[in-house]
């Protein structure tokens, strides 16, 4: 193994058990998987916790990854259109995308979610005065 490689594969190996929901092994069931967890650890992202720490950093910015979708849904876009935004996590992608697409008047930006981050998702939508 080239250094770069093993230096990376070391950091990787060290930071993957502070990351929130990252787990290690092969396993032939679900089950098998949540056994071999550590049990100090939330199993999965449908916790307040988490939606409250996501809603604490909670941001509209936007990456170089959104600049294809944002190429495109400019010119999809129109009255009627519906977004399922899936994984959407608070509305994130809505809120940053407005910056550079002129939303139609009746449309619908639909995210799906756990529950825990939409609760946190609404308490946002509800500071910004949105539905």
């Amino acid at each position: 193994m080239e250094p770069t490689q093993l230096m990376r594969s070391l950091y990787w190996y060290l930071r993957f058990p502070g990351a929130y929901g990252s787990y290690r092994g092969i396993f032939a069931t679900t089950e098998q998987a949540i056994a071999s967890a550590p049990k100090n650890r939330k199993i999965g992202y449908n916790h307040a916790d988490l939606a409250k720490e996501y809603q604490s950093n909670f941001y509209k910015a936007i990456g170089s990854y959104d600049y294809p979708i944002l190429f495109w849904l400019k010119d999809l876009l129109q009255e009627g259109s519906t977004v399922f935004d899936f994984g959407g996590n608070m509305g994130n992608h809505f809120y940053g995308y407005e910056k550079y697409i002129k939303y139609p008047q009746k449309f619908k930006w639909i995210v799906c979610e756990l529950p825990e981050i939409i609760k946190a998702g609404e308490e946002i939508a509800a500071q910004e005065k949105r539905t």
